[in-house]
């Protein structure tokens, strides 16, 4: 089963079984893989194993979209307002009037944007 996100952006279910044009390495003790950001994978082992898993993940345009974006509305008062009435069934219609409004205030602020602002206030190390 696939996590929620992943889902989303996945074109198909997941294979059952290996596709039989699938790539298959075998290691070796003490060898190592390279897996590159976004190779669909799949892992097993015959036998009692032990492995580690390194992750470095350099940012990607959503990463650095979403850190700008995040910074951007804690300055506003009004995106950091608890949007504690979100879960009451009776307050839904309130619920989208108010996050609407939010939007579209973002729809008059994105549009002056500039690449170079985002990354200089960004850190990425």
């Amino acid at each position: 089963p696939l996590e929620p996100e992943l889902e989303s952006y996945s074109k198909s279910k997941m294979p059952v079984k290996t596709p039989k044009n699938a790539t298959e390495f075998t290691l070796e003790p003490g060898s190592m893989l390279f897996v590159p950001r976004g190779a669909w994978h799949h892992t097993q082992s015959c036998t009692d194993t032990l492995s580690l898993n390194f992750t470095f993940s350099a940012p990607t345009w959503l990463d650095l979209f979403s850190i700008a974006l995040r910074g951007r509305l804690m300055q506003s008062p009004e995106w950091r307002e608890t949007a504690n009435f979100v879960s009451d069934p009776q307050k839904k219609d309130q619920a989208i009037e108010k996050f609407n409004a939010l939007l579209n205030s973002l729809s008059y602020e994105v549009p002056h944007w500039q690449a170079k602002d985002i990354l200089d206030a960004i850190e990425t190390d």
